[in-house]
């Protein structure tokens, strides 16, 4: 998860779904070959006792509608069924969370572990919203756990992000790495460790991992406009032009590319276009930070000033 509530949510809801994969008719089988868990029946795993289960198929209902106050009334009735099954405190923790209540939903992953603490997705959980919420302690602490119970692709990369945000770029590269060599399509984890890399001046490398993010999702915008500036700084002006013009044709209204392909178009002494390109940039955000070194160039360049 990149530095954002909006990736957070997305890491949140592709678990909510692998999960709801492994359910069915409200009995839990997530994690009791994988961890050594009880499965006879009285385990954290054992089906929902009573009309649980019912309940429960309905909030999950609500919860792939986006009906999250419903949601959590079905949870609540199964809890009354069966006040000790950790799924339903799970799941109602994820309900919350998209409600943005993030106190209620860390209460119901501190009892989802109380109830089985050997479940790594309830750290997992409890653990980006420590993170979001600026608990970064915490929230290593839990992604720490969620690698010793189960060291997959998602977990890595969650703690790779938590890393990245406190700076500590070599710990952020270890877990990146992990992560990408144990599932080569985690795009988050390509988007973060491209960024690193590109902080840390490797253009190559961060060309490669946006490339690699593309190939894995081309429509994503965020990546073909970092791809541009990496292949802008390695002097491929007319492949930056490229990426840039691809996103202003899916992104019409964003300043940055127009600024960044004048500038492309001011170094192949293209100057029409820049000028075209610059304008147009500052139309859509005069206070683009990019622009005053842009426009400078461009009065140099040409003899006479933009406007």
């Amino acid at each position: 998860m990149n530095g954002s509530t909006k990736n957070s949510k997305q890491g949140f809801l592709n678990f909510v779904l692998l999960f709801m994969a492994l359910l069915s008719l409200g009995c839990a089988s997530a994690s009791g070959a994988s961890q050594g868990l009880p499965t006879d029946g009285e385990g954290p795993d054992r089906p929902m006792r009573g009309q649980a289960g019912g309940f429960f198929n309905l909030a999950l209902a609500s919860l792939g509608a986006g009906d999250y106050p419903m949601a959590i009334q079905s949870l609540n009735s199964a809890l009354a069924e069966d006040p000790a099954h950790y799924v339903l405190y799970w799941y109602r923790g994820v309900a919350y969370y998209f409600l943005q209540d993030f106190e209620k939903a860390l209460e119901n992953y501190d009892r989802s572990i109380e109830l089985n603490p050997g479940y790594a997705g309830s750290y997992q959980n409890r653990g980006n919203i420590y993170m979001i919420t600026g608990r970064s302690a915490e929230a290593l602490a839990d992604f720490d756990r969620a690698i010793d119970l189960d060291p997959s692709p998602d977990n890595y990369y969650n703690r790779g992000d938590l890393y990245s945000r406190l700076d500590r770029q070599e710990e952020a590269l270890a877990d990146l790495n992990t992560a990408i060599d144990l599932n080569p399509r985690l795009i988050d984890a390509h988007r973060e460790r491209g960024k690193i890399f590109f902080s840390r001046q490797n253009y190559e490398g961060a060309g490669q991992d946006f490339e690699a993010e593309l190939g894995i999702n081309p429509q994503d915008v965020e990546a073909r406009f970092y791809l541009g500036n990496s292949l802008l700084i390695l002097g491929d002006i007319l492949g930056a032009v490229e990426q840039y013009t691809q996103v202003i044709a899916a992104a019409p209204n964003g300043s940055a590319a127009y600024g960044r392909r004048g500038f492309a178009y001011l170094l192949l002494n293209n100057f029409p276009q820049a000028r075209k390109d610059l304008i147009r940039a500052v139309e859509l955000r005069p206070d683009n930070p990019d622009l005053p070194a842009f426009i400078e160039f461009y009065s140099r360049a040409t003899g006479e000033s933009l406007f």
